[in-house]
């Protein structure tokens, strides 16, 4: 939808631990839309930045409730595509390394826990952190050195 943004009024509602940011936009001739800074951030910024202008609104319904998802200025080209914001395009995967460095940080913080419960019975001291390392890392390479062998 083509309009011109005729005005925008901005307030702060004090709800919650910080509030948010409300634009009421006038455009058209007449017509109000409210803005929630929290719902589409790109939205509430443009709408204040176009005052005055010419702009091209994308409108995406969202549920049962029609939400402006861009405004960029007539003739400008949009900074992405008119798909809703919540579409992810292309691979957002993990790759193999990634995977596995997860994985050696699972194993890692695993054989922490198993070390601290391991020297916890009986400590008459508070447990030495680096005792405590040591301990998690002989878990950490049992893990690693058996983990593609077989029992006999």
């Amino acid at each position: 939808m083509q309009t011109k943004i005729n005005s925008v009024n901005v307030e702060h509602v004090s709800k919650g631990r910080t509030g948010y940011d409300v634009a009421t936009v006038n455009y058209g001739d007449g017509k109000e839309k409210k803005i929630m800074s929290f719902a589409n951030p790109a939205v509430f910024a443009a709408v204040q930045e176009f005052v005055g202008q010419e702009v091209e609104i994308t409108v995406t319904k969202n549920g049962q409730y029609f939400e402006w998802s861009a405004v960029t200025a007539v003739g400008a080209k949009p900074a992405s595509s008119s798909a809703p914001a919540t579409k992810v395009t292309g691979s957002n995967y993990e790759t193999a390394a990634e995977r596995a460095a997860r994985q050696v940080l699972i194993v890692k913080q695993s054989s922490l826990s198993a070390a601290v419960a391991s020297l916890t019975p009986g400590a008459k001291a508070a447990l030495d952190p680096n005792q405590v390392i040591e301990v998690a890392q002989k878990f950490t390479d049992f893990v690693f050195d058996n983990q593609l062998t077989t029992p006999e």
